[in-house]
């Protein structure tokens, strides 16, 4: 695996924090929070994993499972419907061989941006 790929992950999921943080849940509620917990833990453990495709995929879809419970959970309707798609996306990244594992990383580098984004209009 590419070490740069990693270093991207890891900064997104640095920025993703921090976004989440200091934008959309300072006076959110703490579901919010939890949300762009799982999605930066999910991005950390799935770049961990990077190269062992079948933990990869593990990881995306541990992390899109607690995603979803914690929507299904939410008083919010738009945190629940948010928190359900961003789920839908790291449970529908392909990661059955080394190729697609790293698509799909640089997919997570890219886009766990945008989930940040959809995470904090939500709250």
């Amino acid at each position: 695996m590419q070490p740069f790929l990693g270093r991207i992950s890891a900064v997104t999921a640095a920025t993703l924090t921090a976004f989440l943080v200091s934008a959309g849940c300072s006076g959110g509620t703490q579901e919010c929070l939890d949300a762009g917990g799982i999605v930066t833990d999910t991005v950390q453990k799935a770049t961990a994993a990077s190269e062992n495709p079948a933990a990869m995929e593990k990881a995306l879809n541990d992390g899109a499972a607690k995603l979803a419970a914690l929507g299904e959970k939410a008083g919010d309707d738009d945190l629940k419907k948010a928190a359900a798609e961003v789920a839908e996306k790291l449970k529908n990244l392909d990661v059955t061989n080394d190729d697609t594992a790293i698509k799909a990383l640089e997919k997570l580098g890219t886009d766990s941006a945008k989930w940040a984004s959809q995470l904090i209009d939500a709250c």
